[in-house]
């Protein structure tokens, strides 16, 4: 029933009956909830007669699929959708970064996480920017500028001993590379 469904909607697509098709896609992914190639041609309909909302709805929902499943690669092309969508979503921003670096794609998620620490430093959210330094300093812990940027916003938010242990660390870092280098 399924298969015939989306044979109809194909049909109407054709005749650019675009909110039709869109019924017929719901009735299809009320069939087989699991399916999330229909629920993606969903999204892409939705897009197109401007139901951004429930577009992204449908995107959320096949990209969280694909990342628990492991296929992290198209979760991260899904997601990247959701982000052209809606550009200002910094929580899509932070679930790039965070499929990124489970897919040890580093220099991407330290991208996406960068983004992230600039638009919570715009926004005065020094703690949820020293989260996101944090995550970048797992994510590549030989780095010496995030390390030492992470310092200097825990020395300004008065989170002392947390700088401290830092830049003590930083400090760590910089000898061995020194004692490597000689």
């Amino acid at each position: 029933k399924k298969e015939k469904l989306l044979a109809e909607a194909q049909k109407l697509l054709q005749k650019g009956l675009t909110d039709k098709a869109i019924k017929i896609y719901q009735e299809a992914l009320a069939l087989d909830p699991q399916d999330q190639r229909v629920r993606q041609r969903l999204a892409e309909l939705l897009i197109r007669v401007n139901r951004l909302e429930d577009a992204r709805t449908e995107f959320l929902a096949v990209g969280k699929a694909l990342a628990t499943n492991g296929f992290y690669l198209k979760a991260i092309a899904v997601y990247k959708q959701i982000e052209k969508l809606f550009p200002d979503d910094i929580t899509i921003t932070l679930t790039l970064a965070s499929l990124n670096e489970q897919h040890g794609l580093v220099a991407q998620a330290m991208a996406e996480y960068k983004k992230a620490f600039e638009y919570f430093e715009r926004t005065e959210n020094m703690a949820e920017a020293v989260t996101v330094l944090q995550s970048m300093q797992k994510t590549d812990p030989q780095n010496v500028n995030i390390r030492l940027k992470l310092a200097e916003v825990l020395h300004q938010l008065g989170r002392l001993d947390e700088a401290y242990q830092v830049f003590t660390a930083l400090a760590g870092l910089v000898a061995e590379r020194r004692d490597e280098a000689s």
